[in-house]
């Protein structure tokens, strides 16, 4: 997403449908803003995929619009382009796995499809064009948490993504539920261009109003440079239902619907704060995600010194992989090579520079050049180290 202020996309709050004088549901929330990535959550049955043709049918056809977990990622990122500032519909990512997740929320977030070579040759593709929308997607489980099964800190994603949590949407009758799906596949596309007409026709309107709510949302929440993306969200999603309130397509009470969301950033800003990692926790990780490959020994062994077989302590530990730290269990100390360290901030996404700067500040850690395999059979060269007392 980008930072400048946007345009919205769609906002609606408290949506519901009403059938023969009683409702089917209502006071369903939705934001369809540029650059961000929506997931509705819960149990399977709840409802999701029929809430998510609901608003695809805003813009058209659902069963043309929606595209599936078995579509495959440049699938995702070519609609992506196709649709421009359009939502990107994508039900049921259950399965998909948590790095496919993460790398779904920065590329489509990121508004460009990835730069790839061209086959024999060293000329880059041609990368198409950018887009500025939200993509939309189902899951029976929450997506921040199968990246952080995968990622240490997730918390990019979680500024990236919202998440709803729905309930079941409860019909009488199985007659009510086909009344229900049946309206949404023969009515669709008439909101949307009502929508997108009125503000194109008024982009400079538009574009102050959005000003002035992002003001009051930013003092009003307390948001800084790390929540621009809820800024923009919010903002958004507020400018448009007052755009929609003023067309006569919704009549909702702004006032609670700003208490309403502040309330959410409130929640959000909570959240993202407990996915942050101390620099303990991130060392905590790193160690123990390498442990076969760790050299557990005590500062005092030495398997090479001439003594009998009962007065040689053997390491607790012995690496099975490539060797990656040292650790000696007396001391509490951690030994660690960077070029692997480096290569496992990366695949987090954690700023190494950062990291070690932390070490060394909070931890004090410190570096310094020595043979890792002191005391063991294995013959090691010397080798830089971060010095770690833990």
């Amino acid at each position: 997403m980008q930072d400048k202020k946007q345009e919205p996309v769609l906002s609606a709050r408290g949506i519901g449908l009403q059938r023969c004088g009683r409702w089917l549901f209502r006071d369903l929330d939705l934001d369809l803003y540029a650059g961000e990535f929506l997931a509705i959550v819960g149990p399977s049955g709840v409802g999701k995929t029929t809430a998510m043709m609901a608003g695809a049918s805003v813009w058209g056809r659902p069963e043309d619009l929606i595209i599936h977990e078995r579509d495959t990622y440049n699938t995702k990122m070519n609609r992506g382009e196709l649709y421009h500032n359009l939502p990107l519909y994508m039900d049921e990512l259950t399965n998909t796995q948590g790095r496919d997740l993460s790398n779904i929320a920065y590329q489509l977030t990121g508004g460009r499809q990835r730069g790839r070579m061209t086959s024999g040759s060293n000329i880059e593709r041609h990368r198409g064009e950018s887009w500025s929308l939200l993509s939309v997607t189902t899951g029976n489980t929450s997506i921040i948490e199968r990246i952080s099964i995968v990622k240490a800190m997730p918390k990019a994603e979680a500024q990236r993504i919202l998440e709803c949590h729905v309930k079941r949407i409860h019909f009488e009758t199985k007659e009510e539920t086909d009344t229900f799906s049946s309206a949404i596949q023969d009515n669709y596309g008439h909101a949307g261009r009502e929508y997108v007409g009125q503000v194109m026709g008024n982009i400079s309107g538009v574009k102050k109003l959005l000003g002035e709510v992002q003001a009051k949302v930013d003092e009003k929440a307390g948001l800084t440079a790390e929540n621009r993306f809820w800024s923009v969200l919010v903002s958004c999603s507020l400018t448009g239902i007052i755009l929609a309130k003023r067309m006569g397509l919704i009549d909702y009470d702004t006032k609670n619907l700003f208490n309403w969301t502040i309330e959410q950033l409130n929640q959000n800003k909570h959240h993202s704060e407990d996915m942050s990692a101390s620099v303990e926790e991130v060392l905590n990780d790193y160690i123990h995600e390498h442990w076969s490959n760790v050299l557990w020994i005590k500062s005092t062994d030495d398997l090479r010194k001439q003594a009998e077989i009962e007065q040689v302590v053997v390491p607790e530990h012995l690496p099975r992989g490539k060797l990656v730290a040292r650790y000696e269990t007396d001391l509490k100390r951690a030994y660690l090579i960077p070029k692997p360290l480096k290569a496992w901030c990366g695949d987090q996404q954690i700023n190494y520079n950062s990291f070690v700067h932390d070490l060394q500040h909070k931890l004090g850690a410190r570096k310094s050049k020595m043979r890792l395999s002191k005391g063991t059979h294995m013959n090691l060269p010397p080798t830089h180290v971060i010095i770690v007392d833990c």
